[in-house]
């Protein structure tokens, strides 16, 4: 059965073309490949262009970026964002765990970036790291908010629960794998069916040894390592593999706008 992934940086690989290969080849055949900052949009643009159907490109302004960011980059990323109608806004939000950091100046950069998505109509990946708080305060302030996803979601229950009710999916990492995220596998538990989604963060977030399909040097994650997070997945939800696998598919037809 196919399977997706809902978050990775495929263009941060040297040898791109190697790792997708690799990653359809284990049964991988579709991925969202998220942009960081204004030098790598381009290469997410030139990946989507050469793997259509294959390649689901997001543009966005992660955290860690924005003191880097140019004068006209919210127009720039209008521009691809408008170059790609099939494109979602991503990655984004805002991180308190990478010092040093200026919250104010993130703050802003995610509303400029979760209005234009509203305006685009187009759905959000949101990067969140010791922010929830933060993270939930801008998102209460608007009246209406786009589809979005919370990568990696590490927050607590409660947290889980308002961004649910606020429209959020949620990608469960194999990094959570790691016997010391017994906590946040517990709240991946009780998250919505009709929310979870699966992600690699690959090259990041490198799952336990066991749980690598593919091993690459330099502790970097494949995206090719999602086909040994859905059982753990499963096993946690108390469904089949296959059960969870349509369900995944099905969720992120959802979150697209596809349904």
């Amino acid at each position: 059965m196919p399977l997706s992934d809902a978050h990775n940086h495929l263009q941060q690989f040297e040898d791109a073309g190697s790792i997708l290969a690799a990653s359809l080849s284990s049964g991988v055949t579709r991925m969202i490949v998220n942009g960081t900052c204004e030098e790598d949009w381009e290469e997410v643009a030139k990946l989507a262009n050469q793997h259509p159907g294959t390649i689901v490109p997001a543009f966005g302004l992660h955290p860690w970026q924005v003191p880097d960011r140019s004068p006209d980059w919210e127009s720039r990323l209008r521009d691809w964002l408008q170059r790609f109608p099939q494109s979602i806004l991503g990655e984004c939000g805002l991180d308190r765990w990478k010092e040093p950091f200026d919250l104010d100046d993130q703050t802003d950069c995610l509303r400029i970036q979760l209005q234009l998505a509203l305006e685009l109509q187009r759905p959000v990946t949101i990067h969140c790291l010791k922010a929830w708080g933060p993270l939930a305060e801008v998102l209460r302030s608007f009246a209406s908010l786009p589809p979005f996803l919370v990568h990696a979601f590490s927050g607590s229950r409660e947290m889980a629960a308002e961004l649910a009710h606020m429209g959020a999916y949620f990608s469960f990492n194999g990094y959570f794998l790691h016997e010391r995220k017994a906590s946040v596998r517990e709240t991946y538990q009780s998250l919505p069916a009709d929310r979870l989604l699966l992600e690699t963060d690959a090259p990041s977030m490198l799952p336990p040894e066991e749980y690598r399909a593919i091993t690459l040097p330099d502790e970097q994650s494949h995206p090719a390592n999602l086909t040994r997070f859905v059982t753990p997945l499963a096993e946690l939800r108390g469904i089949s593999r296959e059960e969870l696998i349509s369900l995944l598919e099905k969720n992120l037809a959802n979150y697209l706008g596809e349904a």
